[in-house]
């Protein structure tokens, strides 16, 4: 104990906080061992023929290494470390017999186990100012560096400032690459977002250009549908049973028309609004498409409407509207952004939808010449329209050739919870 109390502690250096803020910005304190400074440190001890070698950060209260070899501490109390004394006097300190200098000669390492009578502490400042740490030479023999060797100590610690540098690169590196991750992420959910709101051509717009120009189209094909008797059977189911059912019937839309490759604009209440050829170059493409998106939506309420009805539950149907023609699509308002189309194609199609039978699919002449796939259809003739002039020529869709046989539903069931 009278040994610890002789023991020449270092001072605290004047800027010790800046100090210490340096080295807890190097983030290398605790970490676990790393081949690169520990190559450097066997190197050391191979040139200079010393049995101790280590690398220390000096801490608030503690010597901590960083890469060693020669003995198995994993730290110190920082009140016996000698390199203290060289973050002190921030420059070499060579002590060719510690026995008899000042600062050693009464340090419970001299004194006993293991005895040691040479140290050499080279401080390490990565940021060229702080000293953090140093670069140490233990021996239990008195010995004298010569100046190559001096030399030598110098390059090797600068080594391990490099280290230290790269160490703060790479977590910078790592952080970079973290916050562009968390960026791409961020930038991805946007991006769905934004997508549920435009279609992936018009954000490849505002992504290009900053803006959406509205556009004049000679051809767009668009399907509009409701169910039948809503606001009747709405007023007996509860609110949230009501929406609920809506949900899974606009999000079995949604997939149907990511799947077909159908763009969905809006819906209206119980009404669904979607479109093709909005910038595909084949319009007999676009019309199959969205025929293929009816039919599975016909086809998905159909099933859920027997479902409904074998459980003794009252249940809408569907009817489909198709028609094609010009319109003008662009986007509209100052906050909640809209992508639209209008013109009196939009109107027409919604005026076949009011004009179609329960459960069935109708379209216009002028749509159904476009269809390039086999179809089975039944005329319904001129067909006069709600606030439209002349009469139009419309006919019923019955089976699509993408059909198979047993996932086509009976068009014969008689639909009790309809009227």
């Amino acid at each position: 104990m009278s040994n610890l109390i002789r023991f020449q502690e270092a001072e605290i250096p004047w800027n010790e906080e800046v100090r210490l803020q340096a080295l807890s910005d190097l983030q290398i304190l605790d970490t676990p061992p790393e081949e690169r400074f520990d190559q450097i440190v066997r190197l050391v001890q191979t040139l200079f023929e010393v049995p101790i070698v280590y690398v220390a950060l000096i801490e608030k209260e503690r010597q901590w290494f960083k890469s060693k070899v020669g003995f198995d501490l994993v730290e110190t109390p920082r009140n016996l470390s000698l390199c203290s004394h060289t973050v002190l006097l921030r420059k070499p300190l060579i002590i060719s017999d510690t026995r008899v200098h000042s600062i050693s000669k009464n340090h419970p390492a001299v004194l006993g186990e293991p005895y040691l009578c040479f140290y050499a502490g080279w401080p390490l400042m990565p940021d060229g100012k702080h000293v953090v740490g140093t670069l140490c030479l233990l021996d239990m023999k008195s010995r004298e560096l010569t100046p190559s060797q001096i030399s030598a100590m110098s390059g090797f610690a600068k080594l391990i400032e490099r280290e230290m540098n790269l160490m703060e690169v790479v977590q910078s590196q790592e952080k970079y690459i973290k916050s562009q991750k968390n960026l791409f992420r961020e930038k991805k959910k946007s991006d769905s977002l934004i997508r549920n709101i435009f279609p992936a051509f018009v954000l490849d717009e505002i992504r290009d250009k900053g803006t959406v120009r509205a556009k004049e189209h000679e051809k767009i094909f668009i399907l509009f549908s409701d169910f039948v008797d809503f606001t009747r059977l709405g007023e007996m189911m509860d609110p949230e049973e009501l929406v609920g059912e809506l949900s899974i019937c606009f999000s079995a839309f949604d997939d149907i028309c990511d799947e077909t490759g159908v763009e969905k604009l809006k819906t209206i209440g119980d009404g669904y609004f979607c479109v093709t050829g909005l910038h595909e170059l084949n319009p007999a493409d676009s019309a199959s498409r969205l025929l293929e998106c009816a039919f599975r939506m016909r086809d998905f309420i159909a099933k859920r409407w027997e479902d409904k009805v074998m459980n003794d539950q009252l249940y809408w149907d569907l009817r489909i509207g198709l028609h094609c023609g010009k319109a003008i699509a662009g986007i509209v308002g100052k906050r909640k952004f809209s992508y639209d189309v209008w013109g009196d194609t939009v109107n027409t199609a919604a005026r076949i939808e009011s004009a179609c039978s329960p459960g069935k699919i109708t379209a216009s002449k002028d749509f159904v010449g476009f269809v390039n796939t086999p179809i089975e259809t039944r005329p319904l003739g001129l067909t006069s329209l709600k606030g439209k002039g002349l009469p139009l020529d419309l006919l019923e869709i019955e089976r699509m050739g993408f059909q198979k046989s047993e996932e086509t539903f009976p068009l014969e069931n008689v639909r009790l919870g309809t009227f």
